[in-house]
């Protein structure tokens, strides 16, 4: 088992991330085959595609530059929803760069851009109430918030459980900083009764 594990590890991030990005990339595509409900009058087109590969695909570079991934699935998800294209998972992918980003960028950064998904789901409410109400806003509000909050506490364990190792090497150096000296110092007590041992004898 630890030596699955160790390999599972030694994968490049990029290969897992992409490998997860085309999990999710096959039923989203699946999905927009259906036929559109009435209240999407938007048939599927390049755009739509074109728009689902790149907001999903920002998910296989999320952890390289988790932001600028995140900011790009934002946006190819508010154009989609504002061409009114059949509902899909893109917002799946926004979850996953959302708390990705919440795990590696700083926390004023991810704040913001939770912000201006906000500010898009009231737009959504305003321009479109039979999409999107109020009470689904909160709930999906409450959806991202959530995701963010995880991603968040998993950065301060992370920065938590570093912050031991480090202080945990840094006692280890030092016992072995007084281990070294203890010895060189006996080495040097023990060189200087010497001439007095050989006297003797």
């Amino acid at each position: 088992m630890k030596r699955l594990w160790a390999r599972l590890k030694a994968i490049d991030a990029l290969v897992v991330d992409s490998l997860f990005a085309l999990a999710v990339l096959i039923p989203t595509l699946a999905g927009m085959t259906a036929e559109a409900p009435p209240n999407n009058p938007t048939p599927v087109d390049a755009l739509a595609i074109g728009l689902t590969l790149v907001g999903v695909g920002t998910i296989a570079v999320r952890r390289r530059n988790p932001l600028a991934a995140l900011l790009v699935c934002i946006a190819a998800t508010a154009v989609y929803s504002l061409r009114d294209y059949i509902e899909n998972g893109l917002a799946i992918a926004v979850l996953i760069t959302l708390y990705t980003a919440a795990t590696l960028i700083p926390r004023r950064q991810w704040l913001l851009a939770y912000a201006a998904i906000a500010a898009f789901l009231v737009l959504i409410v305003l321009i479109r109430p039979d999409d999107l109400n109020a009470s689904q806003l909160v709930g999906n509000l409450a959806l991202f918030g959530i995701a963010a909050v995880f991603g968040d506490s998993n950065a301060t364990r992370r920065q938590a459980t570093s912050a031991l190792e480090a202080r945990a090497e840094m006692l280890e150096r030092n016992q072995l900083f007084e281990a070294g000296r203890a010895v060189a110092e006996e080495r040097v007590r023990v060189a200087r009764h010497l001439p007095d041992v050989v006297a003797r004898a």
